[in-house]
């Protein structure tokens, strides 16, 4: 009896421990969808400030770096970023192996609707013990 108990009990301790992660990663998704939708408005508004406040401190990707590839596809595409950026679409959340990061890092495949044109757009998320923030940015054609 006390074997099957002990059983019971340990059985319950995993199920706790397993809802506790769901709802850590329930958490991340819902950080990762706002930080997406955040990140959507400082570019379709051009707000320097609010896109640095989105970037992760150790990203491979700054503001100047983002603005370079942003011009590039202006130019290769004919859109205009200024024009409006609106966050059409957020398709998977997928978790992404990088083994040289701490934290977890997730890949965000997006849709912005930048001047009316459709436009895929990449995310890479980096959520560690200094930040939730974009740790690289991919348009994807």
């Amino acid at each position: 009896m006390k074997k099957v108990v002990a059983i019971i009990l340990a059985l319950c301790a995993l199920c706790l421990a397993g809802c506790g992660k769901i709802l850590e990663l329930q958490q991340e998704l819902e950080e990762m969808a706002a930080l997406t939708e955040k990140f959507s408005v400082a570019l379709s508004t051009n707000d320097a400030e609010k896109i640095e406040e989105c970037i992760h401190p150790d990203a491979k990707i700054d503001e100047e770096k983002l603005s370079a590839v942003i011009e590039e596809f202006e130019q290769s595409k004919s859109v205009d970023f200024t024009q409006g950026v609106v966050l059409d679409r957020v398709g998977d959340f997928e978790i992404a192996n990088d083994s040289a990061l701490e934290g977890n890092v997730y890949k965000v495949t997006c849709e912005l609707v930048v001047g009316g044109v459709p436009v895929g757009v990449v995310l890479t998320i980096l959520n560690d013990d200094s930040a939730c923030g974009l740790y690289d940015f991919e348009i994807v054609e």
